[in-house]
């Protein structure tokens, strides 16, 4: 579902906003449609490995635990490029109909989820050592508790 999701956003996304934006350049509607499209694929791989945690945790051993470990420096990576591209996608004030679909369809799993992700981090003492990055990351739940999205579409 999430590929198709992912698949979908994008291939909109570039057609959207290249019919819209004629005026712009079509190179600059290709990024932009490539870094939402990059913000879906960082979710869904946030979501994969929270979800591996969550189904590992009742579990024991060594290889457990390497596990565990990798798949939340991956959830951190992911966070840090989600960052990233928030800053950058902020520029754009104005969405097509067809991304705003999609991204509304997930805002509201996508809010509960990012919600429990930071919990997760907060009970389990796990943020990254350098403040500047945890203050990036902490950035991105703010905007996931507030919108569901990075693209600050309102949702419920």
């Amino acid at each position: 579902m999430q590929i198709v999701c992912h698949m979908l956003l994008l291939s909109l996304t570039l057609f959207s906003v290249t019919m819209e934006s004629r005026a712009d350049s079509s190179d600059e509607a290709f990024v932009l449609g490539w870094k939402v499209g990059q913000v879906d694929m960082h979710e869904a791989k946030i979501l994969e490995a929270f979800l591996t945690i969550q189904s590992l945790k009742n579990e024991e051993g060594e290889r457990i635990e390497r596990i565990v470990s990798t798949k939340k420096q991956q959830i951190d990576v992911d966070l840090l490029s989600l960052a990233t591209y928030s800053e950058e996608i902020d520029e754009a004030t104005r969405w097509p109909d067809e991304v705003r679909a999609v991204v509304l369809l997930k805002s509201s799993n996508l809010k509960a989820t990012m919600h429990r992700l930071r919990e997760a981090r907060r009970v389990g003492k796990w943020g990254d050592n350098d403040a500047a990055n945890e203050n990036a990351i902490q950035r991105v739940f703010d905007k996931y508790e507030e919108f569901g999205n990075l693209l600050e579409i309102e949702s419920n």
